[in-house]
């Protein structure tokens, strides 16, 4: 619990640390942070050899790469050791 009276010094020096970010909720629920230029429908991927998520936009009938996404509940493997215990598949992407 939040004692009273601290949230508001709390989201004032959250707002200042993030410069050009935004707080996002993926679909599935996870909490994070990434750049402004995100969008709602962007894809929040977990990319073989990256250590962070990404962001994905679909572009007409391809995606590009635009930033890592820092979602602490994800970060640390926590994905690769879903897809090792069947919880998540892989999927392919044209990435430009």
């Amino acid at each position: 619990m939040i004692p009273r009276g601290t949230i508001s010094p709390f989201l004032d020096n959250l707002s200042k640390s993030m410069h050009d970010e935004s707080l996002i909720i993926t679909e599935a629920d996870y909490v994070g942070r990434c750049l402004d230029s995100v969008e709602p429908g962007d894809l929040v991927c977990t990319l073989l050899g990256c250590a962070m998520p990404m962001i994905l936009p679909r572009v007409r009938f391809h995606h590009i790469l635009i930033a890592d996404v820092h979602l602490e509940s994800v970060i640390h493997g926590k994905h690769m050791t879903a897809f090792k215990e069947g919880g998540k598949t892989l999927q392919d992407f044209e990435l430009h």
